[in-house]
Order: structure tokens, then sequence, then C-alpha cells
């Protein structure tokens, strides 16, 4: 006579066949997520790299990744560059001008050599000196010399600078959001980072 199997090792098989299916559900589960992933991500780099390629006409293409990579930061930069000039135009001053005097605005009363101002700006190849004629014109900067070699001219900012200084402050911080704000913080810190790393030495 067939004995009855325990009821304790049926409810452990029937549990075990039970975690057994789920597990096996959560597996195809995960791999089509993942393939799904695969595949969104592959056609939002397709629409970005379409998106410039119209942007800029290139119907046959880029040689690399770091060409259109190159091509797109240039875009961005015009585009951006383009809202500022606008800007300080408005303001009647120049993104050259302004990053000047944020500069020698840094350096205190004790002022800042001349040529050292454009060692530390951002702008190609400035006429640093044309620049701060116009912004001793302005009255938003005062030429001084050094109290140690008198050949040695200092700039500073004068209470005029300072003032205009801070009068553009809160808009240009506006610009600057509204220009980002496609980008979450962690996508800018992330963007900082890794143009960071594209300027360390080679």
């Amino acid at each position: 006579m067939l004995a009855w199997p325990d009821p304790t090792h049926l409810m452990h098989f029937y549990v075990g066949m039970q975690i057994g299916i789920f597990c096996l559900t959560f597996k195809k589960y995960v791999a089509t997520l993942n393939v799904a992933t695969y595949k969104n991500s592959s056609a939002t780099n397709q629409m970005q790299m379409a998106a410039l390629s119209n942007e800029i006409q290139r119907k046959s293409g880029f040689d690399s990744l770091e060409e259109e990579t190159l091509l797109s930061l240039m875009l961005t930069y015009r585009n951006l560059k383009a809202e500022f000039d606008r800007f300080f135009k408005e303001n009647g001053t120049s993104g050259p001008q302004y990053e000047s005097l944020r500069i020698i605005d840094e350096h205190g009363n004790s002022g800042i050599p001349v040529q050292k101002i454009a060692t530390l700006m951002v702008t190609e190849k400035p006429d640093i000196t044309r620049i701060i004629d116009r912004l001793e014109t302005s009255k938003l900067v005062e030429r001084v010399r050094g109290k140690e070699d008198r050949r040695v001219v200092f700039v500073k900012t004068t209470k005029k600078g300072k003032h205009f200084i801070e009068k553009l402050r809160k808009p240009i911080t506006k610009l600057h959001q509204t220009q980002f704000t496609p980008l979450k913080k962690n996508e800018l810190k992330l963007l900082n980072r890794l143009l960071g790393q594209s300027r360390l030495p080679k």
C-alpha cells in the first residue's frame, strides 16, 4: 500500500516550485529590460547625432566620435555666447571687458599687473591694453604704479566698477540658469567633471 506523502514535504515542494518560477520570470524581465534600455540608449544617441548633423547640415556624418564631440561643443559655445553678447551689449559693455573687470576685482585693492590679466582670461588672445583703456575711460578701473617697482602698472576696480559688477551679477546668474535649464544639477556636475578631464595635460 502506498503511503501518502508528508504534508510538510508537499508544502516545501510547492513553495520551491513557486520560487523557481518567480526567479525564471524575473530573469526574463531583467533581460528584457536591459535590451529595451540598450535600444532606447542607442536610439537616443542616434537622435542626438542626427540633430547635430541637421543643425550643421553634415550629410556625410562624422569621421569620428571625437570630431562630433568637438563640433557639438563649438556649436553649443557659439549659441550660449551669442546670448551673452546681446546681454553685455544692452548693458554697455562686452564679454571680454566684463571678464577683465571681474578678474581685476578679485585681486582687491592691491590690484593686478596688466599683463597678468590676459593670462587669466578665457577669451582667446584678448587685446588687454585696449580693454583696460575702455574700462578706465568708463571709470570702472584705474591704473596705479607699483610701490616696489614703478615700472609695473597695476589695475584695480573703482567704486563705480564694483557697483557695475553687483548690478550685473544677478541677471548674469539668471541667464546662466536659463541657458542650462534642460540639464539637472547632477548632469551639470558630471559635464563639468568630464570637460575638466578633457583639459588635463596629455
